[in-house]
């Protein structure tokens, strides 16, 4: 299978991995002594499972973007258009949070329940959109200077 990542494209995805897979360990640290210690519960189960899902991937996906190793070499000039769809996609998922009021059942007598879904996958796309933007803004503006 042909790789169409460079060598240090694939050195920043590798330690983007390394660094998720460690915000995973802490992150079910954290939960784990949250449910033994504390006298409340702040989080349902589907809501954690969630946080352990969607927080490693935001993370991993806004690193890689923010380093040029999301997209392939080849892909660089597809970036500004894919940030738009991104951001789109992020707007489209947080209007429909909003509009479906469930941003009322997001916490319920104190605990996070999983609607905290919709947040999270809105804040996903937008974390790639907003990032991408970035990074195409940043290659445009060096690419007049040369």
């Amino acid at each position: 299978m042909k790789q169409n990542f460079d060598e240090r494209q694939l050195l920043v995805r590798q330690k983007g991995y390394k660094y998720a897979f460690i915000m995973e360990m802490v992150l079910i640290v954290i939960f784990y002594t949250d449910t033994l210690f504390a006298t409340k519960e702040y989080f349902t189960m589907s809501a954690i499972l969630a946080l352990l899902l969607f927080l490693p991937v935001i993370f991993v996906t806004g690193y890689m973007v923010l380093n040029d190793a999301y997209y392939r070499v080849d892909e660089f000039n597809k970036l500004g258009f894919s940030s738009l769809f991104f951001l789109g996609l992020g707007l489209f998922h947080l209007y429909i949070f909003l509009s479906s009021q469930s941003y009322q059942r997001v916490i319920v007598d104190g605990q996070v329940t999983n609607n905290i879904v919709s947040v999270l996958s809105a804040i996903m796309f937008l974390n790639i959109g907003l990032c991408s933007s970035y990074k195409y803004l940043q290659n445009r503006r060096t690419r007049k200077r040369k």
